[in-house]
């Protein structure tokens, strides 16, 4: 029977832990009583809404902005006015039973308005303010609810629904009168469990719609009017035994929308403690810090880092003006920090260490006793001369502090030197020195010292193109770039002025180097032979019939409007249509001329001036055509770039019969040649 009985506790227990909870007057604040809330940096697109029975909320991640304490005290502590006015008889209408510190209420230039107090009644059956108190002119003055705010009426359960109007004004004679009426809307929407940064809760949720108005009227003034206050609501999550709410989010309606206004939630005091420590250190030692951390602390977030705790070195007498970081690590809760203690720190009796937070800033009290710190053996490097030299020079490095109990040991690049032990090293080869110094609180390394060992400067030159090109192009010649360098170029062994730059645009022929110097001297580059060709003579296009003709020798190429003819490469070419010709003549070594444009407008595409004598029938022609001409006449059939295709030897008469149906489809020329003259006859084959 007594492990059915256990069973059945743990059954009922785990139901009271995860099922749906009451909230009664026994989990409203009391005299007393006292809690720590930590105001988060309000997000707005946090997801307030979502909620119903048996609902996750998880609000982990909410970042700590300040904190706040709400305390709760009896009546009889605020003073003898509001004791008697708010006292707790059951005749009283304005009986109260706790109260709070209210909200700061602005200046004003005309009235000293100071010390506000809430005041409340908590019963079974409902936890309600009854009335405000201010010191008026440091005078005070309590200000009852004509109708009481009903915050919560109990029990309070899931789909609860309730609503309640509250109002109360103050009038000052001569100078004005206040009034605040308000309706409070409560749905209980949500059950379930809740996450914050402090806990995990079992909760109820409820929903609260606040809908207020202010009536001022300024006497002086004679000035009367009444403003309704945006929509306020409050999302809150209540727990048993907590001073409610655990978390609270408050929205403003703004133009139709909710906007996130403040999120409140339980939290513990931010606090943060080195643990215990060992009375004495070595400087240079390092050690794992114990620290506990209270309250809620920061994670990362878009644009925001995590919390980070650091841990902080004071000076030989305990203080911490001047603070020494000497660990930290990125955390929201207790832990351990890994620490080193400066190998500088001076010894001295009196350190102590504490720990700061990064989000929230905070920093905490120290380790409560004083600790020693030891020295460490001091390792500075001194260098008896320029540090940066020429190849075949040298520099000695010798330690900062000499004494007879400390051991040397020279390092090359973090890589040890055999047998560098002593307290002087001379140094004739480039890299990074340091030096290890020991003593009985461990080995320290010095300050790392640069030897940079100077050679003739290094000299290539590239070059972007072909040292040899026809006249009018150019090259680039370009060197290694060093800051340290300086440049001159040269052609045929003088300077060129101006040229002190890496790079340069060479258009004219000649020898070119440079001559790059540093502070250990000057390098010659190797002769950089540049080789300008001239151009060939730029040709004259005269006309000779129907046929253009070119002056100069060389490769040609004609062009149409400075489209390249295709084969048109003689010196001469018959025009198949009116237009633009030019023509390019190259010489050997590559090198380009082109004539000016030459215009033709007499191209007659159908036929040409020829004799009488000569006719082809039919022309167009498919196959056979019968050509007459002047007897003793040789024909040949060219191509319109000039090429001849076929020769027909000298008609011994004035008709013949030829055959053109191996000519693809196109236009031809033939030539008419005897002793007396020489025609030509456009031929369309179809």
């Amino acid at each position: 029977m007594k492990h059915i009985f256990t069973l059945s506790a743990l059954l009922f227990l785990s139901s009271a832990v995860f099922g749906q909870i009451t909230i009664t007057s026994a989990d409203m604040p009391s005299a007393g009583d006292s809690g720590r809330f930590t105001k988060a940096v309000v997000n707005p697109l946090i997801n307030y809404s979502a909620t119903g029975p048996n609902h996750s909320w998880n609000f982990s991640n909410l970042r700590n902005s300040n904190q706040d304490l709400k305390e709760y005290f009896s009546i009889a502590s605020t003073g003898l006015v509001y004791s008697l006015f708010y006292a707790n008889l059951p005749f009283n209408p304005n009986r109260a039973n706790v109260a709070e510190a209210g909200q700061e209420l602005p200046a004003n230039p005309l009235l000293t308005i100071t010390d506000p107090l809430n005041f409340y009644y908590s019963s079974s059956a409902a936890f309600k303010q009854v009335g405000l108190g201010f010191r008026i002119a440091n005078i005070p003055t309590p200000v009852t609810f004509s109708q009481h705010d009903v915050i919560y009426q109990f029990p309070v359960n899931y789909n609860n629904r309730d609503t309640s109007y509250s109002a109360w004004n103050i009038g000052l004679p001569g100078l004005g009168y206040y009034g605040f009426t308000q309706t409070r809307i409560n749905y209980v929407d949500g059950w379930g469990t809740l996450i914050t940064p402090h806990a995990t809760y079992n909760v109820l949720r409820v929903k609260t719609e606040l809908y207020a108005k202010d009536t001022i009227s300024v006497d002086t003034l004679n000035l009367h009017f009444s403003l309704n206050r945006p929509k306020t609501t409050h999302y809150k999550w209540l727990t048993n035994n907590e001073i409610v709410p655990v978390l609270q989010i408050t929205t403003t309606e703004v133009l139709g929308l909710e906007i996130v206004t403040e999120i409140i939630y339980r939290d513990d005091y931010n606090t943060v403690q080195p643990g215990s420590l060992d009375p004495v250190y070595c400087a240079g030692s390092q050690l794992t810090l114990p620290y506990t951390a209270t309250g809620s602390y920061n994670g990362a977030a878009f644009l925001q880092p995590a919390n980070v705790f650091t841990a902080q070195l004071s000076d030989s007498s305990g203080d911490f003006s001047n603070p020494v970081i000497i660990g930290s690590i990125t955390s929201r809760v207790s832990g351990n920090i890994n620490v080193t203690i400066p190998a500088s720190t001076p010894p001295g009796n009196a350190y102590r260490i504490r720990i700061v937070s990064s989000s929230p800033a905070l920093t905490g009290s120290d380790n409560g006793s004083d600790i020693r710190i030891e020295s460490l053996a001091q390792a500075v490097i001194l260098a008896n001369g320029n540090t940066s030299f020429c190849n075949g020079d040298s520099v000695v490095l010798q330690a900062g502090i000499v004494n007879p109990f400390y051991s040397y040991q020279w390092q090359l690049n973090g890589n040890n030197l055999t047998g560098a032990t002593d307290s002087v090293l001379n140094v004739q080869v480039a890299g990074n020195y340091s030096l290890n110094v020991s003593n009985s609180c461990g080995v320290v390394t010095s300050n790392m010292v640069q030897v940079t060992v100077h050679s003739l400067p290094v000299v290539t030159v590239t070059a972007s193109g072909p040292l040899s090109f026809c006249q009018g192009d150019s090259v680039i010649l370009s060197a290694n770039v060093d800051s340290a360098y300086m440049y001159q170029w040269q052609v045929n062994g003088l300077n060129l002025t101006g040229e002190i730059n890496p790079e340069i645009l060479v258009y004219t022929e000649g020898d070119y180097t440079l001559m790059v110097s540093n502070t250990c001297g000057t390098t010659s580059s190797a002769v950089i032979p540049i080789i300008v060709h001239p151009l060939p003579a730029v040709p004259q296009i005269s006309l000779s019939g129907d046929s253009l003709l070119a002056t100069g020798s060389g490769t040609f190429q004609w062009y149409f409007n400075g489209i390249p003819l295709p084969g048109a490469i003689g010196n001469y070419y018959i025009p198949q249509q009116n237009g633009n010709y030019t023509v390019g003549v190259t010489n050997q070594n590559g090198c380009q001329a082109i004539s000016n444009g030459f215009p033709m407008n007499t191209v007659n595409v159908l036929t040409l001036d020829v004799s009488a004598q000569i006719s082809v029938f039919p022309n167009p022609v498919q196959d056979i055509a019968i050509i007459e001409a002047p007897a003793h006449s040789a024909i040949e059939v060219m191509n319109l770039s000039g090429q001849v295709i076929q020769h027909y030897t000298s008609l011994q008469q004035s008709v013949l019969r030829v055959d053109f149906s191996y000519l693809a489809k196109g236009m031809y020329l033939l030539k008419f040649s005897n002793f007396q003259s020489t025609d030509y006859i456009r031929l369309i084959k179809l």
